[in-house]
């Protein structure tokens, strides 16, 4: 199992980029059965396949995720998030956070004042992931003092990657190739 920070070439996704001065717009989860789990601004979060979000995305880092059952915890994991509708207000906020900070200075708030539980941003995917790994018998350390809807996605798999102990696979300033995640 991979999280993963990756972007898109789209207008959105350039946008939040360039708002956040980081090389990802969105975090997804990817599964050894060549299935990846995200939240879709119109859809909130779903399962799709790998290959349709290869097709679309290019993963600029990850972090491996060690589980002893990687179909259990992704079961799990769905029954707790699936269909989650998306977090519009919170994304919106978050935006406007990325533009104060980009033309003003403003630092992040800590919380994201339109965050409703519920509902979820891309980050927020790791409220459940934790709990799943809890489940499992895992404990991950996310943020004391920080809300996940504030998180970028960057700082989400840097989060993971410190919390499981594990490095965080990046590609200089290219890309990964996510077929190579469609090897299962």
């Amino acid at each position: 199992m991979k999280i993963l920070a990756v972007k898109a070439d789209k207008i959105g996704s350039r946008i939040i980029r360039w708002g956040l001065d980081e090389p990802a717009s969105h975090l997804a989860i990817a599964f050894k059965d060549c299935a990846t789990v995200h939240s879709y601004l119109d859809k909130g979060v779903v399962e799709v396949s790998t290959k349709k979000v290869a097709a679309f995305y290019k993963c600029v880092a990850y972090v491996d995720m060690p589980v002893s059952d990687e179909m259990v915890f992704k079961d799990s994991l769905l029954s707790k998030v699936s269909g989650v509708k998306y977090d519009v207000p919170s994304f919106l906020y978050f935006g406007f956070c990325a533009a104060r900070k980009k033309l003003l200075g403003v630092p992040f708030p800590k919380t994201n004042a339109f965050d409703s539980r519920g509902k979820f941003i891309c980050t927020e995917l790791l409220y459940a992931i934790s709990e799943t790994y809890a489940e499992m018998g895992g404990e991950l350390i996310l943020f004391d003092d920080k809300s996940l809807a504030i998180t970028t996605p960057m700082e989400a798999v840097e989060t993971m990657g410190r919390s499981l102990n594990v490095p965080v696979v990046r590609q200089g300033s290219g890309v990964i190739d996510l077929s190579l995640f469609l090897q299962a």
